[in-house]
């Protein structure tokens, strides 16, 4: 498996929003888990979530994609204000765009992550097979008989005369 040991800043390009973000690392992942699910206890607490499983799973998510990218994001180009001026990167600005709006947290969650997830897809080295199974290589068992396969052998070998005509 090939580590990054350089930590370099990451550009995202998230529709016309350009955002730097430092490197995906373990600390920051597991911070904004626990800040999410801090937020989320603090509003179960004050009875501002709702109550259908899904929902608060939904704002758990939300809450997620807000704290990652409040820790991860250090600047950004192309956000705007309501008016069309260009709106100030603050860590705050960015969770809440995060927050407000689903698509631009999707796109954020999958491109920041996916290197990591490339890295974990790569394993040994070698990428994915088709079949999901390991290494790419070619085949060199023959296809297993299916059962069907076999109960058919069977009954054709029962019906077959052995050739014994003692009676």
């Amino acid at each position: 498996m090939q580590i990054d040991t350089e930590g370099k800043a990451l550009t995202l390009t998230l529709g016309s929003l350009k955002l730097t973000c430092r490197p995906c690392a373990t600390a920051l992942m597991y911070a904004a888990v626990a800040a999410a699910r801090e937020r989320l206890q603090e509003e179960q607490a004050a009875g501002e979530l709702p109550d259908e499983p899904a929902e608060r799973e939904g704002r758990y998510r939300a809450l997620h994609a807000a704290e990652l990218a409040r820790r991860a994001a250090t600047a950004w180009e192309g956000a705007k204000d309501r008016k069309g001026k260009p709106l100030p990167f603050s860590p705050a600005a960015v969770a809440a765009a995060m927050e407000r709006h689903f698509s631009l947290a999707d796109l954020f969650l999958s491109q920041y992550a996916a290197r990591e997830d490339a890295w974990m897809l790569e394993g040994n080295v070698s990428r994915p097979s088709r079949s999901g199974t390991g290494a790419e290589a070619p085949t060199t068992a023959p296809p297993a008989e299916t059962s069907a396969t076999a109960a058919e052998k069977t009954k054709t070998a029962a019906s077959v005369p052995t050739g014994n005509t003692d009676r």
